[in-house]
């Protein structure tokens, strides 16, 4: 489960709307739209020692032989050095709460809600199934976490939000037939992984094919000739269905792959636009023996859970635009650092 783990880690960067999330909770949310963004240097945080300090304008923070350390000094610093992506977010649970009030719905969220949602989130990135347990559930979102460099703090209270969007976005959403038919085929058809080259013309694809007839490896020689940026990276396409393929690949190459019969086998170049490709069968993993009909409110639930998250994303970046809301920050510092994004 480690290495699928990582895997999907990385897979992860390719979905932006997957990715909303971290940008509102992580990196804070750009409530400056339209500015020039000027990237300086942060200004250090001014120190102050717990000598220069009046026991009557703080609390104690700890005593060091006696002598007291004042809460102040670490506020300060906090403030300085990550009070605007924590402002950004706080600021856009006022917005969100207020949009449910506006609107008559519930503003309290449940434990059990944020649980709920956070289930669904981890499975969905992660494309998980019912069979991981909470404890590998929990030790995969740590460790996404760590890479991210975001707190279980940050990570709740996202959900919590998400928990609200969702109450704003609940009957703008419904799957076609075809997206439930769509993700049936994603999860239960099988797959066949596809290595590719990919080059300019029929004359470097005929050349290609002479390198790998004198046994030359197959992602070597793309490495050296292909122009696609899989190159670099295994020359992989992405995962072909062996009855219904994605609608990012290609339709020739969807049907070359899927005439080829086993793994080692080659196709002969196909063009797609300006191009022309090889294809080779690595692996054909084979479909689950599951109905449609036993899955379909299941697949349903899926669709409409993604499509929800990109309604989430665009609720909230509405909610934000300063035509609609006025965001005034009071505090000098983060002030000054919300200016200078």
């Amino acid at each position: 489960m480690n290495m699928k783990f990582y895997r999907k880690l990385g897979e992860f960067e390719k979905y932006p709307i997957l990715l909303a999330w971290l940008v509102l909770a992580g990196a804070g949310c750009d409530m400056n739209f339209g500015r020039k963004k000027v990237i300086e240097p942060p200004k250090p945080a001014p120190v102050q020692t717990a000598e220069a300090q009046n026991p009557s304008e703080g609390e104690i923070l700890a005593r060091v032989n006696g002598q007291p350390v004042y809460m102040a000094p670490l506020h300060e610093a906090l403030v300085a050095d990550y009070g605007l992506p924590l402002a950004q977010q706080l600021v856009a649970d006022e917005v969100v709460r207020q949009e449910l009030v506006r609107r008559k719905l519930p503003v309290n969220v449940s434990a059990e809600e944020v649980a709920q949602e956070n289930d669904r989130m981890l499975r969905t990135i992660f494309d998980f199934n019912s069979t991981q347990s909470p404890q590998q559930m929990e030790t995969l979102l740590t460790q996404f976490l760590a890479k991210r460099q975001n707190t279980r703090r940050q990570w709740d209270a996202t959900m919590a939000r998400n928990v609200r969007l969702t109450r704003i976005a609940a009957g703008q959403i419904k799957a076609t037939d075809a997206e439930v038919l769509e993700e049936f085929y994603r999860q239960y058809d099988g797959k066949l992984r596809v290595r590719h080259i990919q080059v300019p013309s029929l004359v470097e694809a005929e050349k290609v094919l002479r390198e790998l007839g004198k046994g030359n490896d197959f992602a070597e020689t793309a490495y050296k000739f292909s122009t696609s940026p899989s190159a670099k990276t295994g020359a992989w396409l992405p995962d072909i269905g062996t009855r219904e393929a994605s609608p990012k690949i290609p339709p020739a190459l969807a049907k070359a792959a899927q005439s080829l019969k086993k793994p080692g086998d080659q196709s002969n170049p196909i063009q797609v636009g300006t191009n022309f490709h090889i294809l080779r069968l690595e692996e054909i993993i084979p479909p689950k023996d599951v109905k449609f009909e036993d899955v379909k409110k299941e697949m349903k639930s899926s669709v409409e859970y993604r499509l929800i998250m990109q309604k989430r994303h665009e609720i909230l970046q509405g909610l934000l635009n300063p035509s609609r809301t006025k965001i005034e920050y009071v505090n000098p510092t983060i002030q000054s650092q919300s200016t200078q994004r």
